[in-house]
């Protein structure tokens, strides 16, 4: 499975959070975290994490989900509804959530499930628009896989949009690649495990890049027929807890995207569509908007499928 990475903004701030490195291995996915670096994000790492940049995060203590109306059915005798999709996504995300922070309390957060969009994988890229209705979407690829960019046999794909200078989560979309794997939805030594690899995506989706650590969901391999994944080790229940401190969730908090919210995948091609790893559409216009304002994690960091 692979991982998925952010990319574009300056500032500096450590992911460290002064625990000794021994103690802990996730990382924070940060604005320096990205090919393309600019100047100013030294290349240093350490335990693999990023010290440069500021860690990103979505900006409030709610966020929406949708996924594709349309479901999968790749033509290899594997059916996946929307309904299934939904509660699988769903439940992911509130076993992040929901987890005991060691200094008492849960993740300040949460992640509401939005209506399902109309959107089949023909439509082509995730996109985000800077005026206009948006949506985080989960989509299946039955048909086509448009990110070979990121390498042979990826899993799956997260692909986030952040603000340059705060790291300020502005759109995330998740591409599955069904169309070179087959998902299982219950365990099945035969086939990819959908639940793992949703986790895992989730964990993304929330600003986590990978673990050091082999146990946690946020490792960044894993085999066919593997269901481990599906468990948060304490290193991933650390990690979320530091990128949503226990508090109070804002019951004023709009979990709708920026923009509004549409449940129609109608985006104009010559408008601002992104693509992993690069701006593809639309340079135009990001160009005419400042690139230095936005910053896209096409998930370079790779979830890897272990064949051994």
């Amino acid at each position: 499975m692979k991982g998925w990475q952010p990319a574009f903004l300056f500032i500096f701030a450590t992911v460290y959070f002064g625990r000794t490195a021994n103690a802990w291995a996730y990382c924070r996915t940060t604005t320096c975290d990205r090919e393309q670096a600019p100047p100013d994000c030294v290349s240093s790492r350490i335990n693999g994490c990023s010290t440069q940049g500021v860690p990103i995060a979505w900006p409030s203590t709610c966020v929406s989900a949708s996924v594709s109306a349309y479901g999968s059915d790749n033509g290899r005798g594997t059916t996946i509804t929307a309904d299934t999709m939904r509660s699988l996504v769903h439940n992911a995300f509130q076993k992040w959530t929901t987890v005991a922070c060691q200094n008492g309390g849960s993740p300040n957060f949460v992640v509401d499930m939005f209506p399902d969009v109309a959107c089949a994988d023909a439509s082509g890229e995730a996109s985000y628009k800077v005026s206009g209705p948006n949506f985080n979407l989960w989509i299946f690829r039955d048909h086509d896989w448009p990110h070979d960019n990121v390498g042979e046999n990826a899993i799956a794909l997260t692909s986030t949009l952040f603000d340059s200078n705060t790291g300020e989560i502005y759109d995330s979309d998740v591409d599955l690649n069904s169309l070179d794997n087959d998902f299982a939805v219950g365990d099945d030594p035969e086939k990819m495990d959908l639940q793992s690899v949703i986790q895992h995506e989730s964990g993304h989706f929330l600003g986590l890049a990978h673990s050091a650590l082999s146990d946690a969901t946020m490792w960044p391999e894993i085999s066919i027929g593997q269901t481990s994944l599906r468990i948060l080790s304490q290193d991933d229940r650390d990690a979320i807890c530091a990128a949503y401190p226990p508090g109070h969730l804002d019951p004023s908090c709009d979990p709708e995207p920026r923009h509004g919210f549409s449940t129609q995948c109608d985006f104009q091609r010559s408008g601002c569509a992104v693509a992993p790893g690069r701006f593809a559409r639309g340079v135009t216009l990001w160009q005419g908007l400042g690139l230095a304002l936005f910053g896209l994690i096409a998930s370079g960091r790779r979830l890897r499928r272990n064949d051994r």
